[in-house]
């Protein structure tokens, strides 16, 4: 697949070669420009390896756990109906397949989020492209070729190091929580955004064990998009594999201090420190990552006016679902 996207007022394009066997062993080779594998992501539902071929380094550990969730089925369901709508916009073609194209609208914004190009066969979404609030397009996500074969060998999805290879000694490890028991499992007092975006809600947090010290992985969900807090002691620098040759840093003003705004594939990346280290992930506009950033204070969190930020569970009392 091709993934094109606008960084920081620059546009770029990977080409992405992508293989999955369910239930969850799955490989992802990031190309380079002529066209050898630079980056890559493999798990066989057991480990996950992140090898960076340029760095000469890799990270071993465990997948996540897609399933895990405060939020169940029924949840997530009723949080994207209550954010969005879909529109069908007709037929195209993508990956030279029939695909029936779908408009995805906020229903706070009123404004056109996504198109998704759904496989007519298989039901996979083989395109995604998002807009900005002007309409112009900000990514653009799509598969150039797209196969079911009908056997794939496990061995595409065992990994193993090349000669001279330096294996990370420790690769965050979740141990997956709930926010009154992260509490109580670490020395840091749990700080959440007292504002997060309209439609977001306090997913799950987990416990990371990392380099020695213990981190908190908050997650926030809107059904579709995720936004992640991350909160370490203040000495501890994150490395989650393939970060250092994406990064282009700039500073961002949070009114109560500064941050590091970087661009990466995974979203936008704003680190700070606050007595405590915080990084906050996620794919939302700056301004909205700002404010989530800056809502962050020395207190644990507290149920502000306006602030989104409740817990998944408040959910089964609202609305009357």
């Amino acid at each position: 697949m091709t993934v094109s996207m606008l960084e920081g007022g620059r546009s770029t394009t990977r080409e992405v070669l992508v293989r999955f066997k369910p239930p969850a062993s799955y490989r992802r080779e990031i190309l380079d420009r002529i066209g050898f594998v630079v980056f890559t992501i493999v798990s066989n539902g057991r480990v996950e390896w992140v090898f960076d071929r340029r760095q000469g380094v890799a990270w071993k550990g465990e997948p996540a756990d897609p399933d895990y969730k405060l939020l169940d089925p029924d949840e997530e369901i009723a949080l994207l109906n209550e954010n969005y709508e879909f529109k069908a916009a007709g037929a195209e073609r993508v990956a030279d397949r029939p695909c029936q194209a779908l408009d995805m609208f906020s229903r706070r914004q009123e404004r056109r989020l996504q198109r998704l190009c759904v496989d007519a066969a298989s039901g996979v979404v083989l395109s995604r492209e998002s807009f900005a609030n002007d309409g112009r397009r900000l990514s653009d996500v799509r598969f150039l070729r797209f196969q079911t074969p009908a056997r794939m060998e496990d061995t595409v999805f065992d990994f193993l190091p090349p000669h001279g290879t330096r294996v990370a000694a420790s690769r965050l490890k979740p141990d997956y929580l709930r926010l009154e028991e992260a509490a109580s499992a670490t020395a840091m007092r749990p700080r959440l955004p007292e504002w997060v975006p309209p439609g977001f809600v306090f997913e799950s947090v987990n416990l990371l064990a990392y380099k020695g010290a213990t981190l908190l992985h908050y997650r926030y969900s809107d059904g579709i998009d995720v936004l992640s807090l991350f909160q370490a002691p203040a000495h501890v620098r994150l490395d989650f594999g393939g970060w250092g040759a994406e990064r282009r840093v700039r500073n961002v003003d949070l009114g109560n201090g500064r941050a590091e705004l970087a661009f990466h594939p995974s979203g936008k990346i704003l680190e700070w420190i606050a007595a405590d280290r915080f990084i906050l992930i996620g794919s939302q506009s700056l301004e909205s990552m700002r404010r989530v950033a800056a809502s962050v204070s020395g207190s644990p969190r507290r149920r502000g006016a306006g602030a989104r930020a409740v817990p998944a569970k408040t959910l089964a009392g609202r609305g009357g679902r």
